[in-house]
């Protein structure tokens, strides 16, 4: 059948039997007034927004924003779908600790039955796959166009020019936003003050909207809404359409920074619509009951930009939703009953992608992740290791200075499929109380899938202060290698209790190899004194007794001397005037060992370090730190099994500032006595 291609307007009242109230308002009223400017001839307009129908297949593809600035328009792509061009957008993230960025292009269009994809790169393409993987798409490349079909909505990953390390080692990310067509029957047909607020395609200017009772907000595809949303103690309320908030212009004053932020609410959906760019949380649900979240599209951009947070909750889904964030992307917060994410693509640049607990002020009960899909994880050397999946009660989660209880029980992550190669030790879980009189128990692990394989491992690490960590279920946690999850794999201290297990299908089944002979301080640090052979000493002025650093109990990343110089995980060794931080490393066993040795100041106005390394009581190296003048060497030592080796930092001076970065590598050359 011949292809018809209708106008934008034409097309929607004849499809969707939409109408749209034409008359101006302030922000405030039902129809927000968009910015307007003089434009081109908007029949010259390549974006015009249509539907295409060859009687299987239909496509709709929405007007660009006008007049849109640059810094969310894209540059690197052009898309077609179904012989269309689509509009790309463009959006800021972070992708480090430090505050790095780059800028992720997106489409979004919706359909039934088929989208053939074209996608034109504006530089040369060397690689190219779509994730997720478990679509299992095929594609077809010839130079630098990429052409595939979608035959089903979902977010999708044109992945260009990466490895399998990490989502973003591709530099130019391109996702695809392929939603379902919308059903015209919900839509409404233009503001009603009080009741409806209706964002029609354009552009419009900051504001923060208070939605009351009874509320719907429906944003027409190719509307672009500068501004954020919230409720306190309203009930009823509905988000949704195709179009796009950015958060961009919020403030620390505003909403805490949040694009949508929903407090003591009940009976809420959020559908369809895209949000980029908020200041902090994307979407922060406060004490909140009956919420949906589908089909929503997130990318953040500065620390604690988190995707969803879930704080304080009963009864909440979130599916077949898309969420890229700096920090925490699917959270649990302070307390929850009943909350299930579902068929979601998550991407994190700085944390976990799903996390439970760091704020936990009361219990987390009945959770489910259920068929996420990670691609990508906070991992080395852009920022520090995350695991993909975390749960860490704090002591003090709610920041009021008060001893909390809250405990985490029944939580389950059910068909997560990671595309990542996990390259890192304790890449995949991790369990960890930070103090407080709360535990963790009843957690299950299964059909977990690391698609380009690495390591399968992880860490339970209870407290004194609570009960053990029990009822941990691990159930066919396997790598595309062919690798399984063994008891070797998984890293526990004496706070976690006996009933932990591990089982998988197969009788073949055989845990991944382990680089077992290579000891490494910046990836193996933990809060176990001996764990892999490290251990955090300290040597008080005059003396040549070693003596053990204590845990600081507020914060299980630190190390403690009685004068407070310490050893912390992710800033630095601090170097203190009376007593001096020693880095230890016991061999396990004879052999002839690498030692590869970086130590440098962290600061540049720091005083002066004095570094030593020793084998027991040989002296191997003694020389001044400076700033701009770092330690770096590379020695092959015989060891028997029990020496030492030790890196011990004196202050040399004024111990103000005299924090030391440091990573030792140490591998075994032969296996004698393995």
């Amino acid at each position: 059948m011949t292809k018809r291609i209708l106008c934008a307007a034409a097309a929607l009242l004849l499809l969707f039997t939409v109408g749209c109230r034409r008359d101006p308002g302030d922000p405030g009223t039902a129809d927000p007034e968009p910015i307007t400017e003089e434009t081109a001839d908007p029949a010259g307009d390549p974006y015009p927004g249509c539907i295409t129908d060859d009687g299987e297949n239909v496509t709709v593809l929405y007007a660009r924003p006008d007049p849109l600035e640059e810094n969310v328009t894209g540059s690197l792509h052009r898309v077609t779908v179904n012989g269309v061009p689509a509009f790309v957008y463009c959006s800021k993230a972070t992708v480090s600790i430090d505050g790095d960025v780059n800028y992720p292009e997106y489409v979004y269009f919706s359909f039934q039955g088929t989208a053939d994809i074209v996608v034109e790169a504006q530089y040369d393409v060397d690689s190219v796959e779509i994730l997720p993987s478990r679509d299992g798409i095929t594609l077809e490349r010839n130079g630098n166009t990429v052409s595939f079909a979608l035959d089903r909505p979902g977010q999708y990953f044109v992945k260009i020019n990466g490895d399998h390390q990490n989502g973003n080692t591709a530099p130019c990310p391109l996702y695809l936003f392929a939603n379902p067509l919308e059903n015209g029957e919900e839509i409404p047909q233009g503001g009603i003050p009080g009741e409806v607020l209706y964002f029609r395609a354009g552009v419009y200017p900051h504001h923060v909207y208070q939605l009351r009772s009874g509320m719907t907000v429906y944003l027409e595809g190719g509307a672009f809404v500068f501004g954020q949303f919230y409720s306190d103690g309203a009930e009823d309320i509905k988000i949704f359409g195709r179009g796009t908030i950015c958060a961009e212009h919020a403030t620390e004053g505003s909403l805490y920074g949040r694009a949508i932020r929903l407090s003591n609410s009940k009976n809420i959906t959020i559908d369809g619509i895209q949000i980029v760019d908020p200041l902090h949380w994307t979407i922060e649900l406060d004490h909140c009951e009956n919420v949906t979240i589908r089909n929503v599209k997130t990318i953040s951009s500065g620390m604690g930009s988190d995707a969803v947070d879930v704080c304080g909750c009963r009864n909440v889904v979130v599916e077949d939703s898309f969420f890229r964030a700096s920090d925490d992307v699917l959270a649990v917060k302070h307390s929850a009953d009943h909350v299930i994410f579902r068929n979601c693509v998550v991407w994190a640049d700085d944390s976990n992608p799903m996390t439970i607990g760091y704020d936990v002020s009361g219990d987390v009960r009945d959770v489910l992740y259920e068929e996420i899909d990670v691609l990508n994880y906070s991992a080395p050397d852009v920022t520090w290791l995350e695991p993909i999946m975390a749960i860490e009660p704090h002591e003090d989660g709610n920041g009021d200075g008060e001893t909390d209880g809250g405990s985490v029980d029944g939580v389950t992550y059910r068909d997560i499929r990671v595309d990542i190669k996990l390259v890192r030790q304790n890449s995949l879980f991790q369990f960890h109380i930070y103090g407080g009189t709360g535990t963790i128990r009843n957690v299950t692990l299964e059909d977990i899938w690391v698609n380009y394989g690495g390591y399968l491992n992880g860490r339970l690490i209870g407290s004194a202060g609570t009960e053990p960590i029990d009822g941990i279920r691990f159930v066919n946690v396997r790598s595309s290698e062919g690798y399984v999850l063994t008891p070797d794999d998984i890293m526990q201290n004496e706070y976690v209790g006996g009933d932990i297990l591990i089982a998988n299908d197969g009788e073949d089944a055989v845990g991944a190899p382990t680089d077992r002979d290579r000891y490494e301080y910046k990836w193996d640090f933990s809060n176990i004194n001996g764990y892999r052979n490290w251990y955090y000493l300290y040597l008080e002025k005059g003396s040549a007794e070693y003596k053990e650093m204590t845990l600081d109990p507020r914060d299980t990343t630190s190390w403690l001397s009685p004068e407070k110089s310490c050893f912390h995980q992710y800033i630095g060794i601090f170097v203190g005037q009376e007593t001096s931080p020693v880095v230890a490393w016991k061999a396990p066993r004879d052999g002839t060992v690498t030692l590869d040795a970086a130590v440098r100041m962290r600061y540049p106005d720091a005083g002066r370090v004095r570094l030593t390394v020793r084998q027991n009581e040989t002296e191997l190296y003694s020389g001044k730190l400076l700033p701009g003048r770092p330690y770096q060497d590379t020695m092959e030592l015989a060891v028997r099994a029990g020496d030492f080796l030790y890196f011990i930092m004196d202050c040399d001076g004024d111990s103000a500032m005299d924090c030391v970065r440091m990573n030792a590598v140490i591998l075994y050359q032969n296996t004698s006595g393995a």
